[in-house]
Parts: C-alpha cells; sequence; structure tokens
C-alpha cells in the first residue's frame, strides 16, 4: 500500500530479511537481561549491559551493515535507491531508543557502521 515493500519478490525478499535481522537484535537485547524488568540484581545488569553496548550489540550491527552494502544501491538506503520498511526497520533500532542513555550507548555501538547510520539519519530527516 506504501511502496515499503517494493514490488518485486526480490527486493520484499531482501527488506523482510533486514527487517528481521533488525528484530533479532532487539530479541536479543531482551534475553541478555539488563532491562528495568529483568529479574537480575543491579549488579547483573551492569555487567550485561556493559557486555551488551560494547561487545554484543556492535558485532551484531556490524552483520546487518555486511547485508546492507550488498543490498542497498545509494547510500541512505538499506536495499536499492528508495525508503522501505527496512529503512525504518534501522532507524528503529539505532535512533528510536526509549531512554537517552540506551540511544547514546547504541550510537557509539554502531560508530564503525556507517551505511546504517546513514541510512537512520535519511530517516530521521524525512518530514514524512
Amino acid at each position: 500500500k506504501f511502496g515499503l515493500m517494493r514490488s518485486s519478490d526480490v527486493e520484499a525478499a531482501q527488506i523482510d530479511c533486514v527487517a528481521e535481522h533488525c528484530r533479532d537484535v532487539k530479541d536479543a537485547a531482551a534475553r541478555k537481561g539488563f532491562s528495568f524488568f529483568s529479574q537480575k540484581s543491579d549488579e547483573e545488569k551492569a555487567v550485561a549491559r556493559k557486555e551488551w553496548f560494547e561487545s554484543d550489540l556492535p558485532a551484531m550491527l556490524e552483520k546487518i551493515e555486511k547485508s546492507v552494502s550488498l543490498t542497498s544501491t545509494e547510500s541512505g538506503y538499506a536495499v536499492g535507491n528508495k525508503s522501505s520498511y527496512a529503512d525504518i526497520a534501522i532507524f528503529s533500532l539505532l535512533k528510536d531508543c526509549t531512554m537517552e542513555a540506551e540511544k547514546e550507548d547504541t550510537l557509539k555501538a554502531a560508530e564503525k557502521c556507517s551505511a546504517l547510520l546513514a541510512i537512520a539519519n535519511k530517516i530521521a530527516s524525512d518530514e514524512k
């Protein structure tokens, strides 16, 4: 309806793959157990949080970055050269954080992922 999955089956599959990678990252963060709702002690949460933002998240983002390098034909787009659902999923992952501290740590974890940051910034600057 909105053209975010494109018209070709191949591009739709690529978009879905990128979006699912982003969901995998969010699921992994939840399993890490450092959220407010976790039953872990504050010390355990601090260790898990540090490990997540310094090691786990950067590694996962670099995998998405590599995937996007294969499907993007223009900087600022995850698949092809038009905005898609994949771009919105990347924006949501990197910039739509609940807590300001998480946003800062997420962006720091993504500092080596120039393609992902370009995509998130492009979506963030879109007035639509």
